[in-house]
C-alpha cells in the first residue's frame, strides 16, 4: 500500500485548535521517514519559521500552506513556488488584519487551492469553483479534481489526546465549530483511499517548490535635502558633527584616526542607512523634548555614535571598542537599541510611520503561553471544579514552578491532587497544555522598518490599536530580510524627565542630562551608603549591600559593581571590595596584563579588557580578539583553537615567556565566561549616576517624580513616603485645595495626588482640577454645588468625604453625615436643569449654609474611635496612614520613631493590617502594619516564628519586641494583648 502524504496539518500555533506542537511533529516526521511535509494553520503563518528551521535541519521538503476562512466557507491553500508563498503571505496578512477577501482573490498560478473537507465550499454546496489547480476532498478516483485530505490536529489519536484537544477547544471560541465535528483520520492512509487519489497527491507535492531569493537590504534609502547619496551624506554630517566636538576630542589622540576608521567599516558593510535612519529618529526626539538614554549595549563603543549624538558615551574616553559593535572579520547586523523615556514612545513610532510609510513599519509579534495556573484553571473549569476548590489549590503552586515539578517536589500539593479524581484527571491534563502558545501579544521593544511593504518579506497583521505587526517573532526576523530596531521604553528616564522639569518650573534654569556630572563628592557618599531607591539599576538589596561593601569613590566602581553583580562574576565581588580596600594584595602577571587589568584590581570584568590583552600582548587585531572572546564565551572549541594560536605565536614574538602566556591565557579562558560588555555598563552606569546626582542635590524633587510616575500604586508610594519622612522631608496626605494629578511642592513639603485615591479615575480627579482653577473651594458647600453642577456623581464626593481630602472643611464623620442627611438631596433637588440653564434657590441655600458651619463649629476633636475610622479609610484609600492618633495610654517617652539602628524595645503597637504569604517552600509567613503615634511600619514576621502571630487582630494592640536593623524593623516575640 502506498503512503498518503498529508496537505492538512494544524499546529500549536492555531491557538488552542491542536495539539501538536511543532517540535514534536518533526520528531514524528522523523521517526517515520516522512520526506515531506505540510503545515496549513489557521489563517496565519506565525508557525512558518519555526517549521522551516526543522525542515532544514531533518531535511524535509516543506509544503506551506494555511486554512482561510473565506466568506462562511474554508479553504487548504498550498504555496507552489514562492510567488505563491508571497500570496499566502497577502492572503494571511489581510485576513488577520480582518480585511474582507473574496473568492476569486483565491485563483491564483501559484497556489493549490483544496476544499476544506467540513466546511469548503463544495463541501457545504455540492459545487465546485472553476479555478485552476483547485481540488475538492473526495475519495473519487474518477474526477481528477478529487483528493483525499487528512484533517491532523493531533499525533496519535488516543482518548487522552483527544481529550486535552477538546479542553484546548472548549477553551477558544473560534474553535467551537469542531467541537461537533472532531474526529482524527491520522497521518497515514486507509486501505480504502484510491492509489490513484493518493497519486494525485504526490503530483501536487511534486510541483511544489519554494526558493527563497537571496535577501538584499531590506532598510529604506534614508532621504536628505542635499540629493547626496546615503555614504556622502553620512560622511558629511559626520564631519560637521565633528567639528562640533573637537575641543573635547583633540584631547584624544588618535580621535580623528578613529572615526576614520569605523566610517570606512560602516560604508563597506553597507550600513549607512541605518546609522542615518537612527540618527534622524534620535536628533527628531531630542528636538522634541523627548529623553533618550545615553546609551544601551555595544553601540556605546563606537566613536561615530557618539559624534552624531546617538549615544552621550565617549567611547575614548573609557577604552571602547568599536569591534565589540560591529567586527568587520564576524559580520552581523548592526544592533542599535534606544532607550525612551516610557510615556512617549509611541511619539517615536507614530514619526517612523509617517516618514517611511504605515506599510514599511511594524511592531513584533510575541506569543503568549498557557502558565502552570491558567492550564490548570482551564481544565478546571470544564471539569466542573469550583474557583475556591481552584483558588485553594493554586496558591500551593509557585510562580516559578511547573505543575509536574510543583507536584514532584511540593508534597502538599500532591496529596491535594492525589485527593480525588477529578483533582488528578484535570492535573493530567493540565500539565499536557501548559506551554502551549495560547494567543500573540506584541513585543515590548523591537520595531522593524523596510523599503518595501513589510507584507513583502513576512506576514503581518493589525493590532486593536490598529498597528501594523509581523506575524513572525523576533528572533525570525533577519532570516527573512527584516532588521530589528529596539526603542525602549525606561520609566527612569520618564522620572528624570520630570524631575528636570521640577527643577524649571522652580528655577527657571534649565539642566540638560548630559550636562549632569559624573563625579560628585556627595552623590559617591549617596551611593556608598547605599541610599538608592528610586535609582536605576541600584535598587535591589543585593546591590545596595554590594555597593557598602566595596564603596564609591568614582563612576568606576558602578561600573564595575554592574558588571560583577551577575550570577557568574557575583563571587568576585569580595575580592574587587577587598582589593580595592587594600584588604588583599593584588597579584602580578606582567606589565602589560596588569596595566590593562589595574582599574578593577586584577580582576577581568569586562569583555573589552580581553580584547585589549589580546592586542597588546599578541599584537592581534581587535576583530581577532573579539572572535576569541565570543568563542570562549559560547565554548565554541572549534573557533577557539586557531585564535588561541595565533595568540600564543604573537605573544611570544613579543618576547613573553610561555609560563606568563599560559597564565594571562588561563585569565582570559576563566572570565571570558562571565566578562561584561563594559560599553552597555559604561552607559548604564552614566544613567545611574546621573540619578544618584539628582538625588542627593534635589531631593525633594526627586521624590516628588518618582511618585509622580508611581502610577498610583499604593505600596511603592508608602516605601517612598516612608523613606522621606527619614530625611525630615513631610508628604501630606491629597488636600482638595492643593492636589493636582502629580506631587505638588510647597515649604518643603511634597502634597500627595489625587490620582493615587482609589477608586477615583482621571476624568474625576481632571474635572476636580478644572474647578478649582476657577477658585479655590472656599468650603464643603462651595464644593458639593461647584461638583453637582459639573456632574460629579455622590460615589465620587463619598470617596473624596473617606480619603480625609476636606480635611479643612471638617471631620470626615461630619461631612459624611451632613452630605448623605442633607446636602446631597438639597442640591439634588435645587439643581434644576431648563434649557441647559441651573436655576438654584441661594437663599435656601444660605441658610443651609449657616446651619452646616454652626454645627461644624460646635463638633470638638475627633475621638479615638473616629481617628481609628479615620486611619483604616486612610489604610483603604490611601495606602497609608497620615492621621495622627493621641498617643494611648501604654506608650512611654520611647516610640518607634526612637528606635535606633541595632537597638531593641518593648513597644506597645497597633496592627493595622495584616497580611499571610507563602514562601517557596510553602511555609506562612506574614507581613504586619504596627503603628503607634509617631509613625506606621511594615515588618515581616518569619515562617519559624509565625505561628505565634497568626491569630493577632486588627485593630488591636499589642505588645512587641521591636529590634532595627538596617533601616528595617523586625520583631522578636509578641509579648501580650493590650486592653483599652
Amino acid at each position: 500500500m502506498k503512503k498518503n502524504i498529508n496537505l492538512h496539518t494544524i499546529s500549536e500555533y492555531s491557538f488552542l485548535e491542536s495539539t501538536i506542537t511543532i517540535d514534536n511533529l518533526f520528531k514524528f516526521a522523523n521517526e517515520h521517514n516522512f520526506k515531506h511535509l505540510a503545515i496549513t494553520d489557521r489563517n496565519s503563518m506565525f508557525s512558518i519559521p519555526k517549521f522551516l528551521e526543522n525542515c532544514q535541519f531533518y531535511n524535509i521538503k516543506p509544503i506551506i500552506g494555511i486554512d482561510l476562512d473565506v466568506d462562511q466557507y474554508r479553504f487548504i491553500l498550498l504555496a507552489k513556488n514562492y510567488d505563491g508563498y508571497l500570496k499566502l503571505m497577502n492572503l494571511s496578512s489581510k485576513k488577520m488584519a480582518k480585511l474582507e477577501i473574496n473568492l476569486d482573490e483565491l485563483n491564483n498560478d501559484n497556489l493549490f487551492i483544496i476544499d476544506h473537507p467540513n466546511f469548503g465550499y463544495y463541501a457545504q454546496k455540492n459545487e465546485k469553483l472553476n479555478y485552476k489547480n483547485y481540488f475538492i476532498s473526495t475519495n473519487d478516483e474518477n474526477d481528477n479534481s478529487s483528493i483525499y485530505l487528512n484533517e491532523i490536529r493531533m499525533l496519535n489519536g488516543d482518548e487522552s489526546e483527544k481529550e486535552i484537544l477538546l479542553t484546548l477547544i472548549q477553551n477558544n471560541e473560534k474553535g467551537a465549530n469542531y467541537t461537533n465535528n472532531f474526529q482524527y483520520n491520522g497521518f497515514f492512509s486507509k486501505d480504502e483511499i484510491s492509489p490513484i487519489v493518493i497519486e494525485r497527491i504526490e503530483n501536487i507535492v511534486k510541483q511544489i517548490d519554494i526558493q527563497f531569493p537571496k535577501l538584499k537590504s531590506p532598510l529604506p534609502k534614508f532621504k536628505n535635502d542635499e540629493n547626496l547619496s546615503s555614504e556622502n551624506y553620512l560622511r558629511k554630517i559626520v564631519r560637521e558633527n565633528l567639528e562640533a566636538k573637537k575641543f573635547e576630542l583633540k584631547k584624544y589622540e588618535k580621535s580623528l584616526e578613529r572615526a576614520q576608521y569605523e566610517i570606512e567599516i560602516i560604508t563597506k558593510l553597507g550600513f549607512e542607512d541605518y546609522f542615518l535612519i537612527i540618527w534622524d529618529l534620535i536628533k527628531w526626539a531630542k528636538k522634541q523634548n523627548i529623553l533618550i538614554g545615553p546609551g544601551r549595549g555595544s553601540v556605546s563603543g563606537s566613536l561615530i555614535s557618539y559624534v552624531l549624538n546617538i549615544t552621550e558615551i565617549n567611547p575614548l574616553k573609557y577604552d571602547l571598542y568599536f569591534e565589540r559593535f560591529l567586527n568587520p572579520k564576524r559580520v552581523t547586523m548592526p544592533d542599535i537599541d534606544i532607550d525612551i523615556q516610557d510615556n512617549r514612545r509611541e511619539e517615536l513610532i507614530q514619526y517612523l510611520i509617517s516618514k517611511y510609510g504605515k506599510d514599511n513599519v511594524a511592531l513584533i509579534t510575541t506569543f503568549q503561553t498557557l502558565g502552570a495556573k491558567m492550564a490548570f484553571r482551564d481544565v478546571a473549569r470544564i471539569n466542573k471544579i469550583s474557583v475556591s476548590e481552584v483558588n485553594e489549590i493554586l496558591k500551593i503552586i509557585p510562580s516559578d514552578l511547573s505543575l509536574e515539578q510543583s507536584y514532584n517536589s511540593i508534597a502538599k500539593f500532591k496529596a491535594k491532587i492525589d485527593s480525588l479524581d477529578i483533582y488528578k484527571k484535570t492535573y493530567e491534563i493540565a500539565k499536557k497544555i501548559e506551554g502551549f502558545p495560547r494567543q500573540h501579544g506584541t513585543h515590548a521593544a523591537g520595531i522593524v522598518i523596510s523599503n518595501e511593504k513589510i507584507e513583502k518579506f513576512v506576514p503581518t497583521l493589525l493590532t486593536d490599536n490598529g498597528d501594523l505587526e509581523t506575524q513572525f517573532s523576533m528572533e525570525h526576523l533577519e532570516k527573512f530580510g527584516l532588521l530589528k530596531i529596539d526603542l525602549l521604553g525606561l520609566k527612569n528616564l520618564t522620572v528624570i524627565q520630570d524631575i528636570l522639569r521640577l527643577l524649571k518650573e522652580k528655577t527657571g534654569n534649565e539642566i540638560k542630562i548630559e550636562n549632569i556630572p559624573t563625579y560628585d563628592l556627595q552623590t559617591n557618599i549617596l551611593l556608598s551608603s547605599a541610599n538608592t531607591n528610586g535609582i536605576f539599576q541600584l535598587e535591589s538589596p543585593g546591590m545596595r549591600e554590594t555597593l557598602k561593601k566595596v564603596g564609591v569613590s568614582s563612576i568606576e566602581d558602578i561600573i564595575a559593581i554592574i558588571s560583577l553583580f551577575r550570577p557568574g562574576p557575583l563571587k568576585n565581588i569580595d575580592t574587587y571590595a577587598k582589593r580595592k580596600k587594600a584588604i588583599e594584595q593584588v597579584p602580578k602577571i606582567s606589565d602589560e596584563y596588569d596595566e590593562i587589568v589595574k582599574s578593577t584590581y586584577g580582576i577581568i570584568v569586562y569583555q573589552e579588557q580581553i580584547m585589549l590583552i589580546c592586542q597588546k600582548m599578541a599584537d592581534m587585531s581587535f576583530a581577532d580578539a573579539d572572535i576569541l572572546r565570543k568563542a570562549i564565551s559560547k565554548k565554541d572549541f572549534s573557533s577557539i583553537q586557531p585564535v588561541k594560536e595565533k595568540f600564543f605565536s604573537g605573544a611570544l614574538n613579543k618576547g613573553y615567556k610561555l609560563e606568563v602566556i599560559e597564565k594571562v591565557f588561563e585569565q582570559i579562558e576563566h572570565f571570558a565566561e562571565y566578562g561584561f560588555n563594559r560599553a552597555h555598563a559604561v552607559a548604564y552606569a552614566t544613567l545611574s549616576y546621573k540619578m544618584a546626582y539628582l538625588k542627593s542635590k534635589y531631593t525633594i524633587d526627586f521624590y516628588s517624580s518618582l511618585i509622580n510616575n508611581a502610577n498610583g500604586a499604593h505600596e511603592t508610594i508608602k516605601k517612598y513616603v516612608q523613606e522621606t519622612e527619614k530625611m525630615k522631608i513631610k508628604v501630606l496626605a491629597p488636600s482638595i485645595n492643593k492636589s493636582l494629578n502629580h506631587c505638588v511642592i510647597e515649604n518643603n513639603q511634597i502634597i500627595l495626588p489625587f490620582i493615587m485615591i482609589k477608586g477615583l479615575g482621571t476624568i474625576a480627579t481632571q474635572k476636580i482640577i478644572n474647578l478649582r482653577e476657577q477658585g479655590l473651594f472656599k468650603d464643603f458647600y462651595d464644593f458639593c454645588l461647584r461638583a453637582k453642577l459639573n456632574k460629579i456623581t455622590d460615589s465620587v464626593i463619598k470617596i473624596l468625604i473617606e480619603a480625609n481630602v476636606f480635611r479643612e472643611f471638617g471631620s470626615p464623620k461630619f461631612l459624611e453625615s451632613e452630605y448623605s442627611t442633607k446636602i446631597a438631596t438639597f442640591l439634588n433637588l435645587a439643581i434644576d436643569k431648563k434649557d441647559d440653564q441651573n436655576i438654584l434657590n441661594e437663599d435656601a441655600l444660605e441658610l443651609l449654609k449657616q446651619d452646616f458651619n454652626i454645627k461644624n463649629s460646635l463638633v470638638t476633636d475627633p475621638s479615638e474611635q473616629e481617628i481609628l475610622e479615620i486611619q483604616k479609610n486612610e489604610l483603604y484609600y490611601l495606602g497609608m496612614v497620615f492621621t495622627k492618633e493621641k498617643p494611648n495610654k501604654y506608650e512611654k517617652e520611647i516610640k518607634l520613631v526612637d528606635v535606633h539602628e541595632h537597638t531593641s524595645h518593648i513597644l506597645p503597637l497597633r496592627v493595622i493590617k495584616k497580611s499571610v504569604k507563602i514562601d517557596k517552600f510553602q511555609r506562612q509567613y506574614g507581613i504586619l502594619s504596627l503603628k503607634d503615634s509617631s509613625m506606621t511600619i511594615d515588618v515581616l514576621v518569619f515562617s519559624s516564628i509565625w505561628p505565634r502571630f497568626e491569630n493577632v487582630k486588627v485593630n488591636s494592640l499589642y505588645q512587641f519586641e521591636i529590634t532595627k536593623k538596617e533601616n528595617k524593623f523586625f520583631i522578636n516575640k509578641l509579648i501580650k494583648e493590650l486592653y483599652e
